[in-house]
């Protein structure tokens, strides 16, 4: 492989640091963006779209939902919502690292492990938040009515597949930080 050029490595570092800066700002827009979309949506949304977000068929629930309902609704969805924020948020100071030009430093991995931990727990409790969810869009429902739904999607399955990805990858870039760590005190 031939040797890189020092300003095509230049160039390519100065696209890293863009792309960090820019990945960073998404990030600070979406952890404070989400939360009142979120809000937004449980207030405003027909009930046919909150049923199939709690995974119940479209007509189950049979009453109007009262307004403690949605905001319930909301409060539970921002649990994992908030996890998954946290999760941004880290991954934000970790492009912040980038930017900076802290590649391989412990603090950027440790941003990045954090990221992958507060993404799995947020799948993990999205998981419970499902049949509380579908308890509470037909608690008004009469007797006999009322419904528990259990699920996993792939969408779920996926996000924890990326998290595990992520977490295995900053294991890897802790381990060599470390070699390079000891190589440079013999040098």
């Amino acid at each position: 492989m031939p040797p890189v050029s020092t300003q095509a490595l230049s160039a390519s570092l100065s696209h890293i640091r863009r792309l960090s800066v820019w990945l960073a700002r998404c990030c600070l827009v979406l952890v404070f963006g989400l939360p009142v979309a979120v809000l937004a949506y449980w207030l405003t949304a027909d009930t046919i779209g909150l049923a199939v977000q709690a995974r119940l068929d479209d007509l189950v629930i049979q009453q109007p939902l009262a307004l403690w309902q949605r905001l319930a609704g909301a409060g539970v969805t921002l649990l994992s919502l908030g996890l998954l924020l946290g999760g941004l948020w880290q991954v934000r100071r970790c492009f912040q690292r980038f930017a900076a030009g802290h590649y391989f430093e412990l603090a950027t991995i440790r941003h990045l492990r954090r990221f992958a931990a507060l993404t799995c727990a947020s799948v993990v409790v999205s998981f419970v938040c499902t049949p509380v969810l579908s308890v509470l869009l037909t608690l008004n429902n009469a007797p006999g009515h009322r419904q528990l739904a259990l699920g996993v999607s792939s969408e779920q399955l996926f996000t924890l597949f990326i998290a595990g990805m992520v977490w295995l990858i900053a294991a890897v870039m802790t381990h060599a930080s470390s070699l390079a760590e000891e190589n440079a005190q013999f040098v």
